[in-house]
């Protein structure tokens, strides 16, 4: 006949711990501590990544995004699993489109690709968006004149940036598209467009120019 011993109460507590720390879902553990979903919010937001990229935008966090994307694709996956992981989307289908102009069938300015429109066009979408310290950006969609009612400034975790800060968007002065990183998917172009995070002026979006090489970060916008 056997007989069962107790189990001594800090030896089951040793293999309670032990059974959590397994290597199961770990990346969703990491992504989603707490085990809890996603959080919608009612407002659309805008920011600046918080990583760097080249103008090729192989420098986003994410593998799935560098793996099925290239171009403004690639970085628009990235800009929506960020706002996601930050509470960011109004519902789960809610998109964030990287501000990037690309020439496509003719030179398509940034706002028109984040829209779905198409060249030259006139975004009139009631918002406000707001940048993540709840600042009000744009009270509607990206005005043709290239100004902002305030600068967008904040990272999608509430960090603030300086003006040595530059952003990628390959915009002129009045936002209609100029120049780019062939596609952005490639290194090699000189006198790409970038702006200022800390700007409102046209500077926002154009500001002085770089090389594709260089690292710099991108807008993201909620798409209306």
């Amino acid at each position: 006949m056997k007989v069962r011993l107790p189990i001594p109460a800090d030896l089951l507590l040793l293999l309670m711990v032990a059974a959590s720390c397994n290597n199961y879902d770990l990346k969703e553990k990491l992504e989603n501590p707490g085990g809890k979903g996603e959080v919608f919010t009612s407002n659309y937001y805008v920011f600046v990544s918080s990583w760097t990229t080249m103008g090729d935008m192989s420098g986003v966090p994410y593998s799935e995004c560098i793996t099925n994307y290239v171009g403004p694709a690639r970085a628009d996956c990235a800009c929506t699993k960020t706002a996601a992981q930050n509470g960011l989307r109004k519902n789960a289908d809610h998109a964030f489109k990287a501000y990037l102009g690309i020439t496509a069938g003719g030179a398509l300015e940034a706002r028109c690709r984040m829209t779905g429109q198409a060249t030259g066009c006139n975004p009139g979408f009631p918002g406000p968006w707001l940048n993540t310290a709840d600042t009000i950006v744009v009270n509607s969609f990206i005005p043709i004149a290239g100004t902002i009612n305030n600068p967008i400034l904040f990272t999608e975790n509430k960090l603030a940036l300086t003006n040595s800060d530059q952003v990628w968007t390959g915009a002129s002065a009045t936002g209609t598209h100029q120049n780019e990183c062939t596609g952005w998917n490639d290194t090699t172009q000189v006198n790409i467009n970038v702006g200022e995070p800390t700007s409102s002026s046209t500077a926002w979006h154009n500001a002085t120019i770089a090389g594709c090489s260089s690292p710099k970060r991108i807008y993201c916008f909620a798409q209306p």
